[in-house]
């Protein structure tokens, strides 16, 4: 009779590969979470009257809000698994990509749109809740400062990510198109209005991007992090 033996796995490939499972698993949700987030909403994504369209809609904004939060505490997640991946390949445009697009995902003031569900809920006429979101709009995360640490900053470090794993070959090629792809309308987004359907599309093509990384990152071995 034939026996074979497996060899132990070591505490630290355990908690690796759990690492990297867990890391996936949000690289896959988060970015789907923005491409499902507009097209759910009840009001049209390009609404000329944002205010009034929430203040008719607050059960769904409720709802919706559960799934924002699914987003929010994903994608920073996201992101540190894209980094780990483009890490193994091009430490030094990882670690650059990571410093700048973490960050985006940890927005201190969160969500103004909250704002208008709460003014919606506690009565506020349409006026006081629009010269409320001017005010709010003199808090740092909402000037020069912040659009350029929180909105520019991320697609910048999607880029330079997206470039790491392309030149560290450690994902398939379209995946790292892909996510170089969506930085760059991202980053135009940042500029120019290019509108939700534009904006959706580009997370639906970084959701490929990402979940091609995801699977990547679960097919790694525990190898030595290469030398820069």
């Amino acid at each position: 009779m034939n026996s074979t033996s497996q060899e132990p796995v070591s505490p630290s490939a355990q908690a690796g590969r759990l690492a990297r499972g867990i890391l996936a698993a949000a690289m896959i949700v988060g970015p789907l979470v923005q491409v499902a987030f507009p097209l759910l909403q009840p009001w049209p994504a390009d609404t000329d009257d944002y205010v009034a369209d929430v203040g008719a809609h607050t059960a769904a904004y409720r709802a919706l809000a559960w799934l924002g939060l699914l987003g929010a505490v994903t994608m920073a997640p996201a992101v540190a698994g894209l980094a780990a991946l483009a890490w193994r390949g091009a430490p030094r445009l990882a670690l650059a990509g990571a410093v700048l697009a973490v960050p985006g995902m940890l927005n201190p003031d969160g969500n103004p749109d909250d704002l208008v569900y709460a003014a919606a809920r506690a009565g506020a006429a349409d006026d006081e809740t629009r010269a409320m979101l001017d005010r709010l709009g003199e808090l740092p995360p909402f000037t020069t400062f912040g659009f350029y640490a929180f909105g520019v900053a991320f697609a910048v470090g999607g880029l330079l990510l997206g470039a790491a794993v392309l030149i560290g070959r450690t994902a398939p090629r379209w995946a790292a198109v892909a996510l170089l792809a969506a930085s760059c309308v991202a980053l135009l987004g940042s500029y120019v209005p290019i509108g939700a359907a534009a904006a959706t599309a580009g997370w639906a093509v970084a959701s490929a991007g990402f979940i091609g990384c995801a699977v990547a990152l679960l097919r790694q071995r525990d190898t030595r992090t290469p030398a820069s």
